[in-house]
């Protein structure tokens, strides 16, 4: 940890599918990659697409939501894949508005729920089994430009409002 203690977010892109070429012939049966990051269509074909980065994004926002690592064996009663148990919380939370089943405790409750939805719904995107289900890079990070601009927004308006109350 040490330098990493300020919180502030350092993500590396790693871009595996930039590397791929549908012009190779080789056929690797050697799988690298983390697990627990892995999309599900790379796991088991060893193909790389650009979704299969959006894939990791996917599981890296739910590590943030939840709290929780991508594989967790400590617990033999549930889930050991964070996309097997979060899948349907995260349909639940999206449907019910309620994400107590689903964030991380750390948190407790201090949260826009409109923020946090809008992370939910991207992360579920993102780790949809289905690759074409998912969406592309731009548009995950279109939402999170939108969010970023609405939460200056608002920061704006409150910095003023204090300053005008002085």
């Amino acid at each position: 940890y040490g330098k990493f203690d300020d919180f502030v977010a350092q993500v590396a892109d790693f871009g595996l599918a930039k590397f791929s070429s549908d012009t190779n012939t080789h056929v690797s049966t050697r799988v690298m990659g983390t697990f627990g990051y892995m999309a599900p269509e790379y796991a088991s074909s060893g193909k790389l697409t650009d979704k299969s980065d959006v894939f990791s994004y996917g599981i890296m926002l739910l590590e943030l939501i939840t709290g929780r690592r991508p594989v967790d064996t400590t617990h033999s009663y549930i889930e050991d894949s964070l996309v097997d148990w979060a899948r349907p919380l995260l349909a639940r939370a999206l449907e019910e508005r309620n994400f107590d089943a689903l964030i991380d405790p750390k948190l407790q409750n201090d949260f826009d729920p409109n923020e946090m939805a809008s992370m939910v719904a991207c992360a579920a995107a993102c780790v949809r089994h289905s690759a074409r289900r998912r969406p592309r890079m731009s548009q995950v990070e279109f939402t999170f430009s939108c969010l970023l601009a609405l939460f200056l927004c608002l920061l704006n308006a409150v910095v003023k409002s204090v300053e005008a109350s002085r």
